[in-house]
């Protein structure tokens, strides 16, 4: 019987998700993929190899979450870690808003990961293990896109519950908390090129101490020492990968080189 540590990552068929499959499957974990497009879900999968799988789940339905969740346990028989990555950025995020744009927002990056881990939190207290992932923002300190930051608020109120909650059967909950994210060209939800994105992005660059946009691989580090044995002992935090954007904005400008 296989006894590696499974991890499951919804939002896997986005680069973010792809990127954090990649780097946990590195170090040796069995990889399970979800996202709603099943499609898109197999060919990240594929794109990871191995033995890594996709399967279809709408994070916003607690009917779907419930049936990937038995499937993969069917298939594999544990889920060790969870990393809650599916989310939804909308570009025009504003006071002004719509309501149904407000709700889909809060539907997928504050409901979903309410209903996934509820999913998967009886087959971690069973094994008495788990390691539950949420991927919030920076937005919730700057107070931008406001429905964005309020939903990411949220799930990291959700994950000091968990934490809290959850000591007892030896689970952590830690949330990584990232900065603008490079493009990857083909898979940015805001349909814009490397350099559209750095033309919007300067200002925010210009205030950040390290001169630069995350990557995906700062981000699924971060995921990793979360997921991993060292950090055991770690649970109810938030750890910022936003290369000091977190800070006072007056941190930095670019005359401070100069």
């Amino acid at each position: 019987m296989d006894l590696r540590r499974v991890a499951l990552v919804t939002g896997g068929a986005g680069a973010l998700g792809r990127g954090i499959g990649a780097r946990l499957q590195k170090d040796g974990y069995q990889i399970v993929l979800a996202d709603i497009n099943a499609s898109a879900c197999d060919d990240a999968a594929n794109d990871i190899g191995g033995d890594t799988f996709g399967v279809q789940m709408d994070v916003t339905s607690a009917p779907s979450v419930e049936s990937a969740v038995d499937r993969i346990l069917d298939r594999v028989g544990r889920i060790d870690i969870l990393v809650n990555n599916a989310g939804v950025l909308v570009k025009d995020d504003h006071a002004s808003m719509d309501e149904e744009t407000f709700d889909r927002i809060v539907r997928v990056n504050l409901k979903g990961p309410f209903l996934v881990t509820r999913a998967v939190i009886p087959a971690m207290k069973k094994q008495r293990y788990g390691r539950l992932i949420a991927i919030t923002s920076r937005n919730k300190l700057s107070g931008g896109m406001p429905a964005y930051a309020a939903s990411k608020a949220g799930l990291d109120a959700l994950t000091v519950a968990w934490a809290r909650e959850l000591g007892d059967w030896n689970i952590t909950a830690n949330a990584v908390a990232p900065g603008s994210i490079k493009v990857t060209p083909g898979l940015d939800i805001l349909n814009r090129s490397p350099e559209q994105q750095l033309a919007s992005n300067r200002l925010a660059i210009s205030r950040t101490p390290i001169q630069r946009l995350a990557t995906r691989e700062d981000i699924a580090g971060a995921v990793a020492y979360f997921a991993s044995e060292e950090a055991g002992f770690v649970t109810g935090e938030t750890l910022f990968v936003a290369g000091g954007f977190q800070l006072a904005p007056a941190s930095r400008y670019a005359s401070d080189s100069e």
